[in-house]
């Protein structure tokens, strides 16, 4: 018996004494924590190793299989390599049939193609403003799409660093005008898994000419759950339906000699469609080619050291820059542009890894192994969508087959070396097991010091080509077992059992949707001839690196803009320049509803009066039309921060937003004080007066909640330039000035860095003084609490 073979029974008659001893030990103890140094298991139910004993217990009792001998014996991989094109009919029913499965595997979006999108609602509304704007930005407004004024206005932004799928966005211009965006996108995700299996299996069939293991080699690669955890949101991630065809087309043109030109041109033009499609699938297939190229190089330089091979290079090359030039000419135009942040250190690249358990720990999302998963995987870093990387056990068993066949062939050790290759760069800079990091630096640091390079701040992403690698040898080994099976009725069976295996292995079903469903009013507005923009809050900006202002719903809220057709202020994009955020922070009225939404931002004052009188500036500078405010912020201080600046009338409402019109022909407000108060007090009935200073300065220590009012009366008929006063440094108030019940100015004091309840001295100039004041009011803001007023000095 072979060494293989030795240890392959070593592997059961283990597996057999572990099990054994795990179910008696669950059913003596009711539980049980396996302590294994760097992570633990916990053992609380039967089902999991009842079903790993009876398959072990049925492999124990069948060794040493006649049939498994010849898997596990080394002999030389016969591949024909003539081209033989498929038949219509054989086409028809390859795509017939990964239309089917991609049905099934992204149930239950069949029975909602008109309402809903697959994902939790995190990044998909980006993902439809992508689809939208391609389309307005050519047939609308017909200008440059790589460059939006709807967002980040007046400023607008660059989409060239933005994860921006402009290819997916140009292929559903058609499906946009015939059935709708929510459709079109639907459609775009159909086709990105049809297309990729369909793209394996075309590579896969050429490398091994078996049409049967081709076909389940395109499952493995175009519905593993990787790309279901990617699903939930990166839309541009599950857009692999390039990458087979480019490394298709790259293979013939290194290998025949025939056609070069023809093959460079459409590896150019799908490295091209992989370009404008996702940055990172971009990177990988260089990476890719150049190992390729360097493998080549080193069995037979001949092959690529030749005229016939650098004429095809040349049209792949100008076939692909010709197509990128324009995204290229906005790239550069924006990098000159400046502003954007640098790579914040290798935080992605230590977080957003590959776990080595995850390649053997069903995805999360399975409907029946997700609690076995959750167990697992809950101390890796990084989040689901990232740390999903199962192979499965069925293709990786499959793919251990082919090496230990055929290990020898170099077709295999090629795809060995890119399978191997890109699991290294999966793992980041240091690997990780059960979440913790073992200090071993890996390849992926050259990656990390390269400029542009080093914005790839997810590596298990790298995953998705070595899926690749893994369905080709997995294709190889199920191609050896159905020619050894000669009887057609046995070898579909096997066939389909392999298919079930696989699909059972990577299900994620029913599938989280979205449901795109805008409040009507949004088609209301966009049915308006007048451009206009709206100012949404919350107001925010983030992007890979940073957020500034409120990050909920930024998303959404550039999402919401597709059916009310408006400019925005905020944006949700992958890399936004620091300057253009910088713009808006440092604009009154801008900084203050970004700090008014954060209570830890608060200013330490804020002049309401000065703010209204820039409010009609505010209004015509930007064309403001609607303000609009989405829960949670219904019933915030910043709401009523644009009550008091703006005129407005209340528009639309329900219980997730208010939507206020600006008042025609009213662009200020002079609002008398809100009567939200039950009582007014006098501060010289509560505590004594002073007359220290002149021509008023009170002391002590005022106690009183938000439904009292502190008003201070009879104050002398002079102007008031200087105002000192000692107030809880934790809470918000309000400080107006009046004369004869009429309104002079109004402000807001927010928290300082104090410890709790401490008293904060705040001293405002007061610009331009306040004339001849009778009295001044104090209410808090923050909630119906206690408050507390030290002194209080005017000057």
């Amino acid at each position: 018996m072979k060494s293989s073979q030795k240890i392959f029974g070593w592997i059961l008659n283990f597996g057999l004494v572990f099990l054994s001893l795990w179910i008696v030990l669950i059913y003596y103890t009711g539980g049980f924590y396996l302590n294994l140094g760097l992570f633990r298991i916990r053992a609380t139910s039967f089902t999991n190793p009842i079903i790993f004993l009876i398959i072990l217990i049925i492999l124990k009792l069948c060794w040493p299989f006649k049939w498994l001998r010849p898997l596990l014996k080394e002999e030389p991989l016969q591949l024909d390599t003539r081209i033989i094109p498929d038949s219509l009919a054989t086409t028809s029913l390859v795509l017939i049939g990964y239309v089917a499965l991609t049905f099934f595997f992204t149930y239950p979006l069949i029975f909602h193609l008109t309402t809903d999108v697959p994902g939790d609602g995190g990044d998909n509304p980006m993902f439809l403003w992508n689809l939208w704007w391609v389309k307005k930005s050519l047939l609308d407004l017909k200008t440059n799409p790589f460059y939006s004024n709807y967002i980040l206005y007046p400023l607008g932004a660059g989409l060239s660093a933005h994860t921006f799928t402009f290819m997916n966005g140009l292929l559903s211009i058609p499906f946009q005008l015939l059935f709708g965006l929510t459709v079109a996108n639907n459609i775009i995700i159909i086709l990105t898994f049809v297309l990729s299996a369909f793209g394996a299996y075309l590579l896969i069939n050429y490398i091994i000419k078996d049409k049967v293991s081709s076909f389940l080699g395109g499952i493995i690669f175009a519905f593993c759950p990787y790309k279901f955890a990617h699903l939930l949101g990166h839309y541009n991630l599950v857009s692999t339906q390039w990458l087979p065809f480019y490394i298709l087309y790259f293979l013939r043109l290194v290998k025949e000699d025939r056609a070069r030109p023809r093959h460079g041109f459409l590896a150019g033009l799908f490295l091209l469609f992989t370009a404008l499609t996702d940055s990172y699938y971009f990177v990988f297939l260089i990476i890719f080619s150049f190992l390729y190229l360097i493998y080549v190089f080193g069995q037979d330089r001949k092959i690529i050291i030749n005229n016939s091979f650098f004429k095809g290079l040349i049209v792949l090359f100008a076939t692909f820059f010709i197509g990128f030039s324009p995204f290229l000419i906005s790239m550069i135009s924006d990098i000159k542009a400046g502003g954007y942040s640098n790579v914040p250190g290798p935080k992605g690249a230590t977080e957003y890894v590959a776990d080595l358990l995850g390649f053997i720990t069903p995805s999360v999302f399975h409907p029946l192994l997700k609690d076995f998963a959750r167990q697992i995987s809950k101390n890796f870093t990084g989040n689901a969508c990232e740390w999903t990387v199962f192979t499965g056990y069925a293709g990786l068993i499959l793919a251990l087959i082919t090496t230990i066949k055929y290990r020898k062939n170099r077709e295999v050790r090629f795809w060995l070396i890119s399978l191997t290759t890109f699991f290294v760069l999966s793992l980041g800079l240091y690997p990780h097991i059960a979440g913790k990091e073992i200090k071993i630096p890996m390849p992926f640091f050259i990656i990390n010091i390269i400029p542009v390079l080093n914005n790839l701040r997810a590596p298990s992403r790298f995953n998705i080509m070595m899926m690749l690698s893994l369905a080709i040898l997995a294709a190889l080994a199920i191609r050896f077992i159905l020619l050894n099976i000669r009887k057609p009725w046995p070898k579909f069976g096997a066939a389909l059992f392999i298919t079930v295996l696989i699909s059972f292995e990577y299900l994620a079903i029913p599938f989280p949707m979205f449901k795109v469903m805008p409040p009507p009013i949004y088609h209301a507005i966009g049915q308006e001839k007048e451009k206009g923009t709206i100012l949404d809050i919350p107001l925010g900006w983030q992007d890979g690196f940073k957020q500034i202002g409120s990050e909920k719903n930024q998303a959404q809220l550039m999402y919401l803009q597709i059916f009310h057709q408006k400019r925005i202020f905020g944006a949700y994009l992958a890399r936004i320049p620091d300057a253009k955020i910088e713009y808006f922070c440092s604009l009154p009225i801008f900084s203050s509803i970004i700090k008014l939404q954060e209570i830890g931002y608060q200013p330490e004052v804020i002049d309401l009066v000065k703010e209204r009188n820039l409010a009609e500036d505010f209004i015509n500078k930007y064309d403001l039309s609607y303000i609009v405010i989405h829960r949670p912020y219904l019933d915030s201080l910043v709401h009523e921060y644009i009550l008091e600046v703006f005129s407005l009338e209340k528009y639309y409402e329900d219980r997730k937003l208010i939507i206020y019109k600006i008042k025609e022909g009213e662009t200020s407000v002079k609002r008398e004080l809100p009567e939200l108060f039950s009582e007014s007090v006098n501060l010289s009935s509560l505590q004594t007066v002073v007359a220290e200073g002149s021509p008023f300065h009170a002391r002590g220590n005022i106690r009183f909640r938000k439904t009292e009012i502190i008003q201070i009366g009879g104050l002398e008929p002079k102007s008031f330039s200087r105002l000192d006063i000692s107030l809880d440094s934790n809470d918000i108030y309000e400080i107006a000035f009046k004369r004869g019940g009429r309104e002079l100015r109004k402000f807001w004091i927010g928290p300082k860095e104090l410890p709790e309840r401490a008293m904060a001295r705040y001293v405002i100039e007061i610009h331009p003084p306040v004339e001849l004041a009778d009295s001044m009011t104090i209410r808090g803001l923050h909630g119906d609490k206690y408050y507390f007023l030290g002194h209080i000095l005017l000057e």
